[in-house]
């Protein structure tokens, strides 16, 4: 879902709370049992870019996958897609709100239905997209990923010594990139082994040069 900035017309998030543009505060829906925070000390909140699932690998297996499936069975195939299209996205929200079995079983059935192609595109989506959570508070950054299993990351600001961004060919194009905010440990990591740090990142974020003014903004001037 997105929603656009009243002030400078930006397509924004449906989560974020500021415009990555003009730095718009939108009108709080926030609830104290969405956030692990207090809605007033929620400074931003975002996902990756929608396009951000052209990284996943999930998603070029799908795309693979797809080409005998559209040279044997072009038909059915079509119909799958328009049938992944009306049930993958009721599935996928069974499986947020912990109904496991039965999102699995549906995702099984469209599989079997000329509809695997499509289902891994779209859990290529939910991998690369839907299924990350980032949000800065004012004195901690949390980062959770919500797909398969389960993994949170809390970053303590005050700790933060350095805040890296990465942007790739496809990331100058799209308009997204990496933001990595370091602490004393992970600097060291990060000359040595980058993988251990990929809980870590915030992946994937437009316009990541204003989510790193955010963080900057927040680090303690000791820290600086």
């Amino acid at each position: 879902m997105v929603k656009e900035c009243p002030k400078c017309h930006s397509i924004e998030d449906d989560s974020s709370v500021f415009c990555s543009k003009c730095g718009y505060r939108f009108e709080s829906r926030i609830s104290v049992s969405e956030v692990p925070v207090k809605p007033e000390e929620v400074v931003w909140m975002g996902r990756p870019h929608p396009l951000f699932f052209l990284e996943s690998p999930i998603f070029w297996i799908g795309i693979i996958s797809l080409i005998p499936y559209l040279i044997f069975f072009p038909i059915p195939v079509i119909i799958g897609a328009v049938i992944t299209v009306i049930v993958a996205p009721y599935a996928f929200r069974l499986y947020q709100k912990g109904e496991t079995t039965v999102a699995l079983i549906i995702f099984i059935l469209l599989g079997i239905f000329f509809c695997l192609p499509w289902i891994l595109m779209f859990l290529g989506y939910v991998d690369g997209v839907l299924s990350l959570e980032y949000l800065i508070s004012t004195d901690k950054i949390f980062i959770t990923k919500k797909f398969i299993g389960l993994t949170k990351r809390e970053v303590l600001l005050k700790e933060v010594r350095d805040v890296v961004i990465e942007v790739n060919i496809l990331g100058r194009l799209l308009g997204y990139g990496n933001v990595i905010p370091l602490t004393g440990g992970m600097i060291d990591l990060w000359a040595v082994s980058r993988p251990t740090l990929k809980h870590s990142i915030i992946h994937g974020v437009p316009n990541p040069e204003h989510v790193e003014k955010i963080i900057r903004s927040l680090i303690p001037s000791r820290s600086k």
